[in-house]
């Protein structure tokens, strides 16, 4: 099947440059059936009155606007340049998969088109918005070549497969804490990813017609992890935090094999309970090494996390439209007869009645393709999938004694067979206070006072340190304070008055000279270091793509390190060093995951004070 779609994939590129039939025959991938597939393939949107161009777009590269109809032709436009760029880079991917057509196929659909983009600068070309038709530039070649791929894994019978999680809404709203909002959102990203992953291991990641996985960071930890694929287009430095990001929505439209796509909704949804298990297991295994004999929760805990799952809903609706076209087309008319069907639907069923329904086994000049049923197959599989979700199983879930006081739904939880207010409160105040060791999560700063959580909750607040982290390498430190956003654009206005407010600015110019004063009296002194120590910074270079700053780029600016030279000098001298910022939490300041660390790194002692508290950097 992979060597299948892999010459596909290259069938759809001869469209623009025809000699890469010498190079599918040259790498043993020439199929009889590719072509047919292609031409299939083009049913999803592309008109039948359109036909091949290649001999007219090498010839005269003309591109029309989708709207206006304008053309633009350019004599920068070198496609001989290009054929042979491109034909270098396949054969060198080819190499670089050792004869894996697996691996070869993963490589043309991400890594190619960035490659050619990067590495070509003699044709003129944009590769990759290099449209499939130069006079209907809707969509790109290798969308084009994707969608191709797609129907070659699904053989002659292809079927539409939407999957979904439901319920999700009150999952992620559920918070308390800037993390909470995020883990819930990451949560379901993460589980949706592990039923799309099903799916893009037996089919590929190309037979997903929403959401589209190339780029997607979680696909991309996937093919990196799973076949040691570079990704040209991510810097290293860049992964973690595109990582962060929740991208992977709660449902998925795929097209597979009729005769397999029951199969892979059934392991889809095992694989969404069994990665939600694995996340659980992980977070419980760091605090059941914390709990005494008596403050054994596994029975309550074991119970909410088996029913979280089947809670949210798993649902998927399957509509076969290869072998069964004419059965849609009839079914939908007859909700276009009785006006229930969209109008987007109405206009298929017209243009289709024009062309004409028979034309399956008629002229080939006008023939439809199984694709072209696909608007009237998604609507179809859409509605099914609503009557689905309408008809939900209802699940009771028993849940005695004190609420968590997060979700207010499920049990709080507590020592076995003691669920008095008491007893709770007692065995909550003494988990909230625990530190991390080698065996347990910390919970000291993650559970605030008078807090009781369920076990969903727990898992919600505790996975990214207690699963998140070691998995795929995410921070934990990266979350503000909601005190932090709440006062942010009263900081923001307050610096700018600053510069225009000559009244304000002398108030503030006087309370400056009053503290220099006190602290040269008691021999401390203030050196602001916010420049070379701080973490504001404007160079692009040192930012992320969110705007975020890039730690690892920032200890190897002279900048810091000329301010880190500047401590050890008074350390060295034997000054008794203190590092302040404006936020009061170390754990939330970039003093702890960017100078306290640096300077831990490099065999210095590093206390942090919170409060009335002295805690050692190993600890946190």
């Amino acid at each position: 099947m992979w060597k299948l779609k892999a010459d596909v994939y290259l069938c759809v590129l001869e469209d623009i440059f025809p000699e890469l039939v010498q190079v599918r025959k040259d790498l043993g991938l020439f199929c009889p059936q590719s072509e047919a597939i292609k031409q299939n393939a083009r049913g999803l949107d592309w008109p039948v009155f359109v036909d091949t161009f290649a001999a007219q777009a090498k010839q005269n590269p003309v591109l029309t606007h989708p709207l206006n109809g304008s053309s633009f032709v350019s004599d920068k436009f070198d496609l001989n340049s290009a054929f042979t760029f491109l034909k270098q880079e396949i054969e060198n991917q080819y190499c670089l998969s050792k004869d894996n057509y697996r691996v070869f196929f993963y490589r043309l659909w991400r890594v190619l088109p960035c490659l050619l983009q990067q590495k070509d600068k003699q044709s003129g070309l944009n590769w990759l918005c290099l449209p499939a038709h130069f006079a209907l530039p809707f969509a790109s070649v290798w969308q084009r070549a994707a969608i191709a791929s797609a129907l070659a894994s699904a053989g002659d019978n292809p079927a539409l497969l939407i999957f979904t999680i439901a319920s999700v809404q009150e999952f992620v709203t559920t918070a308390r804490r800037t993390q909470d909002a995020w883990a819930g959102s990451f949560l379901l990203s993460y589980l949706a990813w592990n039923a799309s992953q099903v799916i893009a291991s037996v089919c590929g990641p190309d037979v997903f017609i929403s959401p589209d996985l190339k780029g997607q960071p979680l696909c991309d930890f996937w093919l990196e992890k799973e076949t040691g694929i570079s990704i040209p287009d991510i810097q290293p430095d860049e992964k973690i935090a595109r990582m962060e990001i929740a991208s992977i929505p709660n449902i998925f439209s795929v097209i597979v094999p009729a005769e397999k796509a029951q199969e892979l909704a059934l392991e889809a949804r095992k694989q969404v309970q069994d990665a939600w298990q694995r996340i659980a297991s992980r977070v419980y295994a760091g605090l059941e090494h914390a709990l005494s004999p008596q403050e054994q929760i596994d029975s309550l805990w074991k119970r909410q996390i088996d029913d979280f799952v089947p809670s949210l809903g798993l649902f998927w609706s399957i509509c076969f439209f290869g072998e069964h076209a004419k059965e849609i087309f009839n079914k939908q008319k007859e909700n276009v007869l009785t006006q229930d069907a969209p109008p987007e639907v109405q206009n298929v069923i017209k243009y289709i009645e024009t062309v004409g329904l028979d034309s399956m086994s008629a002229r080939t000049a006008e023939k439809i393709k199984p694709l072209h049923i696909y608007p009237l197959a998604s609507a179809l599989a859409g509605q099914t999938m609503t009557t689905r979700k309408n008809l939900r199983d209802f699940l009771q879930c028993p849940e005695p004694g004190f609420k968590c006081s997060l979700c207010g739904k499920r049990e709080a939880l507590h020592p076995k067979n003691n669920t008095s207010a008491q007893a709770i409160r007692v065995f909550w105040d003494r988990i909230s206070k625990l530190d991390r060791t080698d065996t347990s999560l910390k919970l000291a700063g993650r559970i605030r006072k008078g807090e009781r959580l369920c076990a969903v909750c727990l898992v919600k607040r505790l996975a990214l340190e207690g699963f998140f982290e070691s998995e795929m390498g995410i921070d934990r430190h990266m979350f503000p304070s909601t005190a932090s956003i709440a006062c942010m654009s009263f900081r923001s206005e307050l610096l700018d008055r600053l510069t225009e407010d000559n009244l304000l600015r002398d108030k503030a110019q006087k309370y400056c000279t009053a503290m220099t004063s006190f602290l040269k009296k008691n021999n401390i002194y203030y050196i602001p270091m916010g420049k070379s120590l701080g973490a504001r910074f404007e160079n692009k270079e040192l930012l992320f793509n969110d705007g975020k700053v890039n730690f690892s780029k920032v200890i190897k600016t002279d900048l810091f390190l000329n301010g880190i030279a500047r401590i050890e000098k008074g350390i060295n001298q034997g000054f008794k060093i203190t590092l302040m910022c404006s936020e009061k939490n170390p754990l939330q300041c970039h003093r702890f995951s960017l100078l306290a660390r640096f300077l831990h790194q490099k065999g210095y002692k590093v206390a942090h004070i919170v409060g009335n508290d002295v805690f050692d950097h190993k600890i946190l």
